[in-house]
């Protein structure tokens, strides 16, 4: 997306030793509605818009003695660019980040039980109340944020990742007395005071009657 593309472009100038060409694909956004895209209208810009510009750089890059793209490497996010790349006949990779962090999340759960920050069968043994900082940045991301921020009103948006505007972000958050209710009033009756207790009895004795069910 061409906001990204200008991003990269940042960093990339400090790498010039660096044997890559960066070219961006149009999202159809103008700078202006960058900051205001929101979730479906990115959403309308990867099904309609990017597809067809991909395949038309590849074809000029075919066309114009640009290389042969012999490869497309594609984040899942971006899933559109598969078909783009089976359509122009080209070997198609695809690679989603998400799942590092996926995995580490399941290795970390023998250790969350053993620290008792969950049971055994997955329930939180404290309750958590936490505030949260938005920075959404593609998919539903932009969603997840409007109703952090405008919806629940248990967190803000950050204006960018700046030291400062974290900064200004973490003090906001810290400072704002009436967050912190509507996060423990929100808690209540998402969660319950006492509702994962149950839960976890419920699931004991499931599994209890399973047991008794299988002798």
């Amino acid at each position: 997306m061409s906001w990204l593309y200008n991003r990269i472009i940042v960093h990339h100038h400090h790498h010039r030793g660096d044997q890559i060409k960066w070219v961006a694909v149009s999202d159809g956004f103008d700078q202006k509605d960058t900051a205001t895209a929101d979730f479906f209208g990115i959403e309308s810009a990867m099904e309609n818009t990017m597809p067809g510009q991909l395949e038309e750089l590849i074809q000029e890059l075919r066309d114009g003695g640009g290389g042969t793209v012999v490869c497309v490497v594609v984040e899942l996010l971006a899933s559109w660019a598969i078909q783009v790349g089976h359509k122009c006949g080209i070997v198609v990779a695809g690679f989603w980040p998400a799942m590092l962090a996926t995995y580490r999340l399941i290795a970390s759960i023998p250790e969350t039980v053993r620290c008792g920050l969950i049971s055994e069968t997955g329930f939180p043994q404290h309750d958590f109340h936490s505030k949260m900082l938005c920075y959404p940045v593609a998919g539903d991301q932009f969603l997840n944020c409007a109703y952090i921020v405008q919806v629940w009103k248990v967190g803000m948006r950050l204006n960018g990742l700046g030291l400062k505007d974290v900064e200004e972000g973490l003090r906001m958050v810290m400072e704002d007395v009436e967050m912190e209710i509507r996060l423990r009033n929100l808690h209540d009756i998402v969660i319950g005071r006492d509702d994962h207790v149950k839960e976890d009895l419920n699931l004991k004795a499931f599994i209890e009657n399973m047991k008794k069910g299988a002798c």
